[in-house]
């Protein structure tokens, strides 16, 4: 996980893309220091369903965030993949 990716989840959410009522639940949900404990657990998945913005209305996604076969300590290698659901 860069650095940058965290920073940019939480943007997201502070530009008004997530709805309101999910934006705590969200921002707890995206802490990066959170989310490498979580990991170091031997997690190996974590997913989080949230209601996101796309064009003018809200809708409910899926996010899910799985490791790499290379992911370490020191090196956080993840795939970050949002599912919109019907």
């Amino acid at each position: 996980m860069r650095y940058n990716l965290a920073e940019d989840i939480i943007k997201y959410s502070e530009m008004g893309n997530v709805w309101e009522e999910d934006r705590e639940k969200y921002s707890e949900a995206m802490n990066i220091e959170s989310l490498k404990s979580y990991f170091r657990q031997g997690n190996t998945s974590f997913s989080l369903f949230y209601r996101r913005k796309l064009d003018d209305e809200f809708k409910t996604v899926k996010l899910e965030m799985v490791l790499a076969d290379d992911y370490a300590n020191d090196n956080q290698s993840l795939f970050l993949y949002i599912r919109y659901v019907e």
